[in-house]
């Protein structure tokens, strides 16, 4: 096996939006929403296979194989830019082939060890210089950035009865037929207003998961449709095979954050039932917690440098409160809606003027830098 994801790609066959001409591309600086994705490598790569290799279709010997494999490597030795095109319209692993090459991203230990070798032994962005024979057949390698771009924002969802979506009763023609009322309407400013409205997975916008290029959310199509539209715009229908969706594209920002958490009884545990919930069981009535978090918040205005001693004291996350209070990085919109709406107005290294209350307690929130690796290759 090439790499342990490769079959899943192969089954699950996702397919590269390439619709530029339905949604060209918004004019926009987008430099800032390219993120390092999860894995140790990426890259990309164009397969040339031979009958008997494994998992091959092709009838080519060999041999030819061989030569036809290297024949693609000079070419690309004279003009390097022509790999995805190559990849396109050569490639014998047709999965691959319609996203140009782009096998995306992959811990280590999870190619055989002739392509791991080889990605390590090439820069990013270059060719490996020699074709890599593998039992797939042989292999002309380029090495990527694990940096990519992210969009992502917020959706009006309206679902309609399939096999796949039972939980729906409405048809699909007459979903169609709502979705073109929503169209007449819909604008940037009342895209909230009518997501309340219509959404049928919750009474306002949902959040639209950032997402790469290599996936595709069961569509083709939404990939182009966000790059087609600048921050704040918003676009579709779109088909999602059982769900029609209009989306509201919004700006990807990375935030990192740690917290100290005051609990009460009767608040909610996590998990809410199981053996080792992660808040602490405590008997304090809520106006106490409130009390606490108050008379703890007046500490770190005093000497904000002990916020991570507090939390080891204090917190009632038993988790986080081993690590400084940390809750990791998380875009913009995808945390706690508590968080999310106050993390914006705190400045890196800072804590929230006031206590924020969620269903689990009160919590004092530090803004921190994201880390610096999440922007690098």
């Amino acid at each position: 096996m090439l790499y342990r994801f490769l079959v899943l790609f192969l089954l699950i066959g996702f397919v590269s939006g390439c619709k530029q001409e339905k949604y060209p591309k918004a004019d926009q600086d987008e430099s800032d929403q390219y993120f390092r994705q999860s894995g140790d490598f990426a890259g990309s790569h164009i397969l040339v296979s031979y009958k008997g290799a494994e998992g091959a279709t092709a009838t080519r010997s060999k041999e030819d194989a061989r030569k036809n494999a290297n024949a693609i490597l000079n070419s690309l030795k004279t003009d390097p830019s022509k790999f995805e095109d190559f990849a396109q319209k050569n490639s014998d692993d047709k999965t691959t082939a319609a996203r140009k090459g782009d096998l995306g991203s992959w811990p280590v230990g999870a190619m055989v060890p002739d392509f791991e070798l080889a990605v390590r032994q090439t820069s990013i962005g270059k060719v490996h210089p020699k074709v890599v024979e593998t039992p797939f057949g042989f292999h002309i390698i380029r090495r990527n950035s694990l940096r990519t771009k992210f969009v992502g924002g917020t959706a009006i969802l309206l679902g309609y009865k399939t096999p796949e979506t039972p939980q729906f009763t409405r048809s699909k023609e007459a979903t169609e037929a709502r979705a073109a009322e929503i169209k007449k309407q819909l604008n940037a400013g009342n895209f909230d207003a009518l997501a309340t409205k219509f959404n049928d997975f919750e009474k306002k916008a949902t959040y639209w998961k950032p997402f790469t290029r290599l996936d595709q959310n069961n569509s083709e199509e939404i990939m182009p449709l966000f790059e087609s539209l600048k921050y704040g715009e918003v676009g579709g229908p779109i088909d999602l095979k059982g769900v029609i969706g209009f989306f509201k594209r919004e700006k990807m920002v990375l935030v990192t954050a740690a917290h100290l958490l005051i609990s009460w009884k009767g608040a909610t545990p996590v998990p809410a039932t199981g053996a080792n919930p992660t808040i602490r069981t405590v008997s304090r009535s809520k106006d106490e917690a409130r009390t606490l978090v108050n008379q703890l918040l007046a500490q770190l205005r005093q000497n904000p440098n002990q916020f991570e001693a507090l939390v080891s004291t204090s917190s009632d996350d038993v988790i986080t409160m081993k690590t400084g209070g940390q809750l990791g990085t998380w875009f913009l919109g995808g945390g706690l809606p508590a968080f999310d709406e106050v993390i914006k107005k705190v400045p890196e290294g800072q804590v929230f003027a006031t206590p924020i209350e969620t269903e689990y307690g009160f919590h004092i929130l530090r803004r921190m830098k994201v880390p610096e690796m999440l922007f690098k290759d």
